[in-house]
């Protein structure tokens, strides 16, 4: 079976799916085997049962629950296709509901509070980097793997400022600089860059190589502590923050899930949060 999940984990690799993507669906793979205890190929809907109620056992959330689920799908849709299995056991497993969470969005003030503290940040790499990386995903309200993937090339200034990248599902996508927060932070992070040679990351680690995912995410989390706002501040937290504040100053949806990147402007109205305030305004309309 090992032969099938390396050809598995080719083959999202050629449909452009993220590295982390890739690395989540082959763990999944693995420790469904696992559990059951048998070869994927022999496994029936009851093993499926059995799985899900192992991982409740385990304590599992049920949208991890849920997104396993998903990943062993599409293995048996990749066992299927290469003659290996005829009958899909995940295709019947049985739909969790997962609850929602109220998602964290930060307010203006600890927007205001972050941007004070990282002005009191070093000049240093780790200082000027921090400053820049929080300022391009707040204002830019990009994915962490995105800004991880930048190169100094991505950035270009004429005839005006942009950052071009490969978005999700390997879109190339174009966004315009135009905050002069995100200008000022940008221009001094990439003059400061001129000093690493070598690697064409725009973001770099302390061994001066591509900043990885997970270092971003380690960064943010400190800015969270030390400006007082806590622990709990991630990539996506801004990336929220960035569109709920459109929608509330009057962006249309359309333009949001543009900037964000969404295929399907449903998931972009999980930000669209009406208030009381704003309905009042809508009827005041009339």
């Amino acid at each position: 079976m090992d032969k099938y999940i390396e050809e598995f984990k080719r083959q999202m690799k050629i449909g452009r799916k993220q590295p982390t993507t890739v690395y989540q669906y082959a763990n999944d793979v693995k420790l469904f085997s696992s559990i059951a205890g048998k070869d994927c190929a022999s496994c029936k809907s009851s093993d499926v049962d059995l799985f899900i109620e192992e991982l409740i056992d385990r304590g599992y959330q049920n949208s991890s629950i849920v997104r396993k689920i998903a990943s062993l799908k599409s293995f048996f849709v990749f066992l299927s296709a290469k003659g290996v299995v005829k009958v899909n056991p995940f295709a019947s497993a049985p739909k969790l509901r997962v609850a929602r969470k109220d998602l964290k969005v930060l307010t203006q003030a600890e927007v205001d509070k972050v941007l004070s503290c990282l002005g009191d940040y070093p000049n240093t790499l780790s200082g000027k980097q921090s400053d820049c990386i929080f300022n391009v995903m707040y204002f830019l309200g990009m994915r962490v793997f995105e800004v991880a993937s930048l190169d100094v090339s991505s950035v270009t200034d004429s005839p005006e400022k942009i950052i071009r990248f490969t978005g999700k599902g390997g879109k190339e996508r174009i966004l315009p600089v135009v905050s002069d927060k995100l200008i000022c932070s940008l221009d001094e992070w990439m003059d400061f860059r001129k000093r690493f040679s070598g690697d064409e990351a725009l973001f770099l680690s302390r061994n001066l190589t591509r900043v990885s995912v997970r270092t971003i995410q380690r960064w943010i989390k400190k800015i969270g502590i030390d400006s007082g706002i806590g622990s709990d501040l991630t990539p996506h937290v801004l990336r929220r923050s960035f569109a709920t504040h459109l929608l509330e100053r009057g962006s249309d949806l359309l333009t949001v899930c543009d900037l964000l990147g969404h295929e399907n402007i449903s998931t972009t109205r999980l930000y669209a949060k009406v208030t009381q305030t704003k309905r009042k305004e809508s009827l005041r309309l009339l």
